[in-house]
Parts: C-alpha cells; sequence; structure tokens
C-alpha cells in the first residue's frame, strides 16, 4: 500500500510539473490554433481557443466535444447559461471512447452540469472556475485515467468534483468549497487519488466515497462541513492518510458497512461530534492519527464494528471519552496515549477485545461490562512508558507496586479502575522502572520515581503497517496475540481485600479467565453516551 501510494503521488506531481501535449504531435508553437467564439460542436482533433465570452447561452449543450486529442483553451473568458434542467457548458462524449480530451482555462456558471466527461478515457480538466451550477460542477462518468487539478469548483447546488463509475483518475490542487458535497467518488469509482484539496464549508460532506474502492485520499483540507468531514460507505481498501479535517458540524471521519480501510497520519480535531466514527465497519486499521479536542468521543466503533486495531494514535482532550467500544468485539487497542478525557476507555456490550500497552491518565480510565483482555503475555520489549517488559497498560491512578523490579505492579490486582471493569482487568499494570532495569524479575524492590506522559505526536514508534487487510483479519489478529497469562497478587487486590500469594516467591500463571471480582453491574456502565447519529 505504501509502494502504490509513492508511485501515485509522485504521479501527480509528474503531471503537475509536466506541460501536456494533447494532440500527440509537435511543439506548443506549432500548434495551429482554431477560434471559438459561441457554442459549439468540435467533432475533429485541435487546438481550440475561446476568444470571447458567451453569456445567458439558450443551448442545451454550449461547447460539445465528440473528437478525441482536443484540447479547449477558455483563454479565461466565461461560458453562462440560464441554469435550464440538464444543460451543459462544456460536454465531452462521442460514439465511442474519447482520448486526450482537455479542457482548461475557463469560467463556467449557470448550467446544470458544468464540465462532463462522459466515457473519457485520458485527459485533464485543469485551471477552470466553475460555479452556480444545479448538478455537479465536474462531472467524470465512466472515465478513466482524468487528471482534475487546479480548479475552483465552489456555490454549486451538487458536488463540487463528482467521480461515477470513474477510476485511475487524479483529483489534486482544487478548491471545493460551498457546494453540497465538495469531492464525491461513487458506484465502483476505484484507484483514484485524491490529493491536496481544500474541501471546506460544504453543505452536508467534505470528500465522500460510496461503493467504491482502493481510492487515496491524502493531504487534502477538510474544514467546517455541514455534516461529516471524510465519509465512507459500503467502501473498502482505501487509504486516508495525512489530512487535516477540522471544526466539520459532525464526525471527522465516518465509516459506515466499510472494511478493510487504513486511516493513518490525519489529524483530526475541533469536529462538533466524534473524531473518528466506524458503524458496522470491521477490519480497518486506525493508526498514528492525531484525534484531540472533538465534542464527543475521539474514537468510537461502534455496531458490530469488531477486529478493527487502533494503535499508536494521540487520542487527547476530546469532550467525554477517549475510546468507546459499543456492540463490537475482537478489536485490538494498542499502543495509543489516551489521556485528559473524563473517561478513558468505556466498553460496552463488547467482549474478548485486547487492550494492551497504551497509556491512559484520564478522570476516570476505563469501564467495561463484559470480559475483555487488559494486558498480553509478558513480553520483551519496550513499552510505552520506556520499561523493558510488553504487558498491561499504563494506568495514572494505579497505586500498587512493582516488587521485583520487571516494570509491571505486583500488588493491588488486577487493576479494574475503582472496580468499573466488572470483569477480570489487567494483571500487569505498567509502572516506571530504573534505567537499567531488565525483563528477567530482579530480586529487589524497583524505583519508586515519577513518569512523564510520552509524547502527544507519537506515544510509540513501531514499524509501519502497509495493508490493512492483512494486519486487522480477525485471523491475524488472534493468532498475532497469545492468551495473556495471569499473574497471581501477592498482597491485596485493589478493592482491599485479601487474595492469594504465589508460591516460593515466584509469580504464578493461572490459566483461564480466574480471579473475576464478581461485582453487581451498574447502571452507568449500560448506558449510552450521546446515542450513534444518523446520516
Amino acid at each position: 500500500m505504501g509502494a502504490k501510494l509513492g508511485i501515485a503521488i509522485m504521479m501527480v506531481v509528474l503531471v503537475l510539473l509536466s506541460p501536456p501535449n494533447f494532440l500527440g504531435k509537435g511543439s506548443a508553437d506549432t500548434v495551429t490554433w482554431i477560434p471559438v467564439n459561441s457554442c459549439t460542436i468540435i467533432n475533429q482533433s485541435g487546438y481550440y481557443i475561446l476568444t470571447d465570452d458567451i453569456t445567458e447561452s439558450e443551448s442545451m449543450v454550449c461547447i460539445l466535444i465528440t473528437a478525441s486529442n482536443v484540447v479547449f483553451d477558455g483563454m479565461g473568458h466565461r461560458v453562462g447559461g440560464l441554469g435550464n434542467y440538464h444543460t451543459i457548458g462544456v460536454y465531452a462524449q462521442g460514439s465511442e471512447a474519447l482520448v486526450n480530451v482537455t479542457v482548461r482555462n475557463l469560467v463556467v456558471f449557470e448550467w446544470f452540469y458544468g464540465i462532463y466527461y462522459k466515457n473519457v478515457r485520458t485527459g485533464e480538466i485543469g485551471n477552470n472556475t466553475v460555479t452556480s451550477t444545479y448538478g455537479s460542477g465536474v462531472f467524470l462518468w465512466d472515465s478513466t485515467e482524468v487528471v482534475v487539478r487546479d480548479n475552483t469548483v465552489d456555490s454549486n447546488y451538487g458536488p463540487g468534483v463528482f467521480l461515477h463509475n470513474s477510476s485511475h483518475c487524479i483529483v489534486a490542487n482544487n478548491s471545493a468549497s460551498f457546494n453540497y458535497k465538495g469531492v464525491a467518488l461513487s458506484d465502483t469509482s476505484d484507484f483514484n487519488v485524491v490529493s491536496g484539496n481544500n474541501a471546506s464549508s460544504n453543505t452536508n460532506k467534505g470528500i465522500s466515497i460510496e461503493d467504491s474502492g482502493n481510492n487515496t485520499l491524502t493531504r487534502n483540507y477538510i474544514n467546517k462541513n455541514g455534516y461529516v468531514g471524510v465519509f465512507l460507505q459500503r467502501a473498502g481498501g482505501n487509504k486516508i492518510a495525512e489530512n487535516k479535517i477540522t471544526s466539520n458540524r459532525d464526525h471527522g471521519i465516518q465509516l459506515t458497512s466499510s472494511r478493510n480501510n487504513l486511516i493513518t497520519g490525519n489529524e483530526v480535531t475541533l469536529n462538533g461530534r466524534d473524531g473518528i466514527y466506524l458503524e458496522s465497519s470491521p477490519h480497518n486499521l486506525i493508526s498514528k492519527n492525531r484525534v484531540a479536542e472533538n465534542s464527543f468521543r475521539g474514537v468510537s466503533l461502534w455496531g458490530s464494528s469488531g477486529h478493527n486495531m487502533v494503535a499508536n494514535n494521540t487520542i487527547m482532550s476530546n469532550g467525554d471519552v477517549g475510546i468507546s467500544i459499543d456492540s463490537s468485539s475482537g478489536n485490538t487497542i494498542v499502543h495509543n496515549n489516551v489521556s485528559s478525557h473524563e473517561y478513558g476507555i468505556i466498553i460496552i456490550l463488547s467482549e474478548d477485545n485486547l487492550i494492551y500497552d497504551n497509556y491512559f491518565d484520564n478522570t476516570k480510565n476505563a469501564q467495561a461490562d463484559r470480559q475483555n483482555r487488559w494486558n498480553m503475555e509478558k513480553t520483551v520489549g519496550t513499552n510505552i512508558i520506556g520499561g523493558p517488559c510488553l504487558g498491561g497498560n499504563y494506568w495514572s491512578d494505579y497505586s500498587g507496586r512493582d516488587t521485583d523490579g520487571d516494570g509491571f505492579g505486583d500488588t493491588m490486582l488486577p487493576y479494574t479502575s475503582g472496580g468499573s471493569i466488572l470483569n477480570g482487568g489487567d494483571y500487569l499494570p505498567l509502572v516506571p522502572v530504573s534505567e537499567n532495569a531488565s525483563c528477567t524479575p530482579a530480586t529487589t524492590t524497583s524505583t519508586t520515581s515519577t513518569v512523564s506522559p510520552p509524547s502527544t505526536t507519537s506515544p510509540i514508534t513501531t514499524s509501519s503497517t502497509t495493508s490493512p487487510t492483512s494486519t486487522v483479519s480477525s485471523s491475524g489478529t488472534t493468532s498475532s496475540t497469545s492468551t495473556p497469562s495471569i499473574t497471581t497478587p501477592t498482597t491485596t487486590s485493589e478493592g482491599g481485600e485479601s487474595t492469594p500469594s504465589g508460591t516460593g516467591g515466584e509469580k504464578t500463571t493461572i490459566c483461564g479467565p480466574a480471579l473475576l471480582l464478581g461485582l453487581a453491574p451498574t447502571p452507568f456502565i449500560l448506558k449510552r453516551l450521546k446515542g450513534r447519529n444518523r446520516e
């Protein structure tokens, strides 16, 4: 996936830096310019230039292109209609697929569709301004390998840029604002790159992908849209990377009935509901994002969103909850910094989620009503607070002691967040250790020095995952992590009651779900926080 993204970005750069020769012969100095000063049909290859404005046209189609190897250069002139139903400013379509069709340097306004390519195989739509259309500003239907770049597509009643059953296209460096949607991909629009666009202040969504797969959304600015910033529905294999998604009215990123997508390296802040919200969306990877100051929750996995991986994210200062899991099982939550929330993580009606090596520093760190796994087995490796072992999580309010210097608490086990984890708990909570500590238990008690929170930019450095499909499948998740070995507490439980100690001064491994607290469910753990939203 990383290599494909690199190639796609290189294609964008080459396209933007290289002047096109769409006629396939000669240089710009030897091209014969064909003047156009009124609505017309272009049915022969050539280089056409608009020499005057066309306004208040009553034509159904003003510029109709039916030939391949055509450049239509507006030279900054205007093509205006009357806004009538199904009228088109510039329409490229032939009885057979057209190739190498370019429309550029044109101002198009007051049509139903602004610039419309149907069954065009290669070409470009570049440096145009398309505004006040009633359908779509730029519309690709059944088209491939078309570059849509450097356009201002604003104030249209439909999507600014709309791809329908169009693949292997590049949508780059456009301003798509004050439309119904900024950029929309639908109906098997696959393997497209959407990069460097400003999709802001649209009345509905910033960028949406529906019934389409294997697209890359990268380095877009998605701000102040009336609904969701980035929306995926019935979409798979897409990559959402390195976008700034901020101040949208609803969720920053929403996935509905979508799987095998990668959400990585995004800044998702100040959105009106959740930062990243999944509903009925399994087998996705959410990694290395900064999710902060969203009004409700940081990351939410709801309604059968199981077997996802949430890893290496910074999740801070969201309104209610850092991570929320509701009716979704089998997820892996690892290497995240979850800080400055009312609740760090809440798990409701969900089980067999694995939560380990996270940094939790919140008013209340955890709540859960069913059996989940809060630590993996003790394993050599640098943990999220710099200790020599991987096992459980760092909890800001854990007050037990490490009696053998291996970086795990040995008293007041399991950690249950004051009894709010109703089944089981963390049997290997992380505690600070000295610099020369090892994963092998020592004979003396380790240091009790305080620990500073990990960096807010990257809580832990790990090798990046390039394929969400191979990483987050259910078989991959369960096979990569052994069932945690549970360590017997040595003196007292977190609730203060005595529990048996191990024999011979060593830790004893208990197989199976032992040492359950047996607490009665409390009403607050079963309520939903601020309900799930619907489109």
